[in-house]
């Protein structure tokens, strides 16, 4: 500065975070909905601006917050101030209050739903668009499975259920057409069902870390004829044309979405393997192609594999298999997560030897279901005077293992599992 200067600042007050979430929303661009996500972990520091947007704000004000409030924990304080919005003349915030209510442990959500079931008003916002009578039977089935099964209210054609350990996808499908036989209907399916499930007649999946795989999945495929023209409600269509060369076997779209009431229609050939048709069931369970043809007209797999078995979604001839990455989509499609663990029980907890001698631990693991995790590895390590280990164990089909020692020791444990370092 070479002399005395005037300055006009201009202050700005710094936008709140919440608003800044809620600038990157653009209704004519659904997907830009998925921000929303963005204002869950600022509830517990923006809970006052969140129930003010919920009383005095726009629907994409209000949404948001009734949104945010029902994926997590809340106060009493707050559920009291929520209960307010269980008679709110918008179904969609009524619906995410009640459900805020529930998760948190309070029945008084439970009423609301189960006058929402059969509505086909839209949730406002949902993407996909998802039915409000949908949405409240799948929270009631969460939170009142035994009292709120789904196919007691929609027929469910690509269904999932189970848990929390052990789940079955089933597809139902009623086959029609001049080239439709039991005989090769049966096989059909009993082929597929291998392709899908594997050697152990199940699918590991789900968890992270050392609950990773704790899960599995059994594909379950329920075929049938019809020939008076008289479809069940609950299958998928499939036409079988008799042929004597070759023709392409397909899938309608939309594809359906597991968990869901959706249902499309097919036509497959008489000359089908049962690859062909695991493939198509893949889309039965809402899977794409994973292969394309070029400009040449020849055959191009879009996911091909470093060592068999390759992608049933991209091939259907040689060693062929469903993959892990399609089980992890289908159970996401269908919004089921894999809520489950292992616990380790020791007998006795500790061994202290006073004496030389051989002494013995059992450990005997479980899933959260209580039924027994076989082939799971234990580390067990010895401590004392002798340090032994750590040796590496896996347990027996009754989910038990033992370990002894004869030296003057006691066995360390943890009384936690941790798959990757158990210790007796």
């Amino acid at each position: 500065m070479d002399n005395y200067k005037t300055v006009k600042v201009h202050f700005k007050v710094a936008e709140d975070e919440i608003d800044e979430i809620l600038d990157k929303v653009d209704l004519d661009i659904p997907m830009t909905i998925k921000y929303i996500d963005e204002i869950i972990p600022l509830v517990d520091d923006k809970t006052n601006k969140l129930l003010d947007m919920l009383e005095n704000g726009t629907p994409l004000e209000r949404w948001p917050a009734a949104y945010s409030f029902q994926r997590v924990t809340l106060p009493a304080t707050v559920l009291d101030e929520l209960e307010t919005y269980l008679t709110d003349t918008n179904n969609a915030i009524k619906a995410l209050i009640a459900t805020a209510l529930l998760k948190n442990g309070d029945n008084k959500g439970k009423a609301p739903l189960v006058n929402l079931l059969g509505s086909n008003e839209i949730m406002m916002f949902s993407v996909p668009p998802k039915e409000l009578g949908e949405f409240a039977l799948q929270i009631l089935h969460t939170y009142f499975p035994d009292e709120y099964a789904p196919d007691k209210y929609f027929p469910l054609i690509t269904s999932v259920t189970g848990g929390p350990c052990e789940y079955k996808v089933t597809v139902k499908i009623a086959f029609h057409g001049n080239g439709a036989t039991q005989t090769q209907i049966d096989s059909w399916e009993t082929e597929a069902e291998e392709i899908w499930n594997g050697d152990e007649g199940s699918r590991e999946w789900g968890g992270e870390g050392d609950e990773e795989d704790c899960c599995t999945v059994e594909f379950d495929f329920v075929f049938e004829i019809v020939t008076d023209g008289n479809f069940p409600e609950d299958a998928h269509i499939v036409e079988i044309k008799k042929v004597n060369a070759a023709h392409t076997s397909f899938v309608n779209t939309p594809l359906p979405t597991p968990g869901s009431t959706d249902t499309t229609t097919g036509e497959f050939d008489s000359l089908d393997s049962g690859a062909v048709v695991a493939h198509e069931l893949g889309h039965f369970m809402g899977l794409d192609d994973e292969y394309h043809y070029d400009e040449d007209g020849n055959y191009v797999n879009d996911y091909e594999q470093d060592e068999d078995p390759q992608s049933i979604m991209a091939q259907t001839w040689g060693n062929v298999s469903a993959l892990p990455e399609h089980i992890d989509k289908i159970m996401s499609d269908a919004e089921i997560e894999c809520d489950c663990d292992y616990s380790i029980t020791i007998t006795p907890i500790y061994d202290i030897n006073i004496s030389p001698g051989v002494h013995t631990v059992k450990g005997v693991v479980t899933k959260a279901d209580g039924k027994p995790a076989e082939g799971k590895s234990i580390e067990v390590t010895v401590t004392g005077l002798h340090t032994r280990g750590p040796d590496e164990l896996t347990t027996d089909q009754n989910g038990e293992l033992t370990y002894s020692c004869a030296c003057t020791c006691y066995l360390s444990y943890r009384s936690r599992c941790n798959i990757s370092d158990w210790k007796l």
